[in-house]
């Protein structure tokens, strides 16, 4: 009885899983100096002016391996330093955005972000969320701690919206 032994491409498959397996999946496998596994790059094409925020996206990305912008379901940035949101449209398909505790005074740039189902905005220095409005998506919304908030567009908000904390200066008004 002869037994075959496992051709050099047999080895390298069962190399490839036990690294994938192991998680090694994010290095560059080469095999006589030619690449056998190419991990894919992380995703870079965005551009976010806020320094804070432009961090935190970036560190989200390395965290969850995101190789694309639509790979971005959720973002926790909450006690960032935030002050500005734009740039957040070019994730799409985010679902989950907490951003509380940070220096927002403008949310109409999350206009393009239809998907958002929940959105954490406590403690920071919004005016309006009229735009919220127009968001069919949304599920939870936390907005207190916003003590220059608009009670109308709050309170708005909060009948589209089943799961809404409202400032303590709207719900005395309401």
């Amino acid at each position: 009885m002869q037994v075959s032994r496992p051709s050099f491409t047999t080895y390298i498959a069962i190399a490839l899983t036990l690294m994938t397996l192991t998680g090694c999946d994010r290095y560059r496998v080469t095999v006589n100096e030619q690449a056998v596994y190419e991990p894919a790059p992380l995703f870079a094409d965005f551009s976010i002016d806020d320094h804070a925020l432009f961090i935190c996206v970036q560190q989200t990305i390395e965290d969850e391996r995101i190789t694309d912008a639509e790979q971005l379901k959720a973002l926790n940035c909450s006690h960032a330093g935030i002050s500005s949101l734009k740039g957040l449209a070019r994730f799409t398909q985010l679902e989950s955005l907490n951003v509380g505790n940070n220096s927002i005074s403008d949310v109409r740039v999350l206009q393009d972000n239809a998907r958002l189902k929940q959105l954490d905005l406590r403690n920071n220095r919004l005016q309006s969320v009229e735009v919220l409005l127009a968001m069919p998506n949304l599920e939870i919304v936390r907005l207190g701690g916003n003590t220059a908030l608009n009670c109308a567009n709050a309170t708005a908000l909060a009948k589209l919206v089943s799961k809404t904390e409202l400032p303590t200066h709207c719900k005395a008004g309401s």
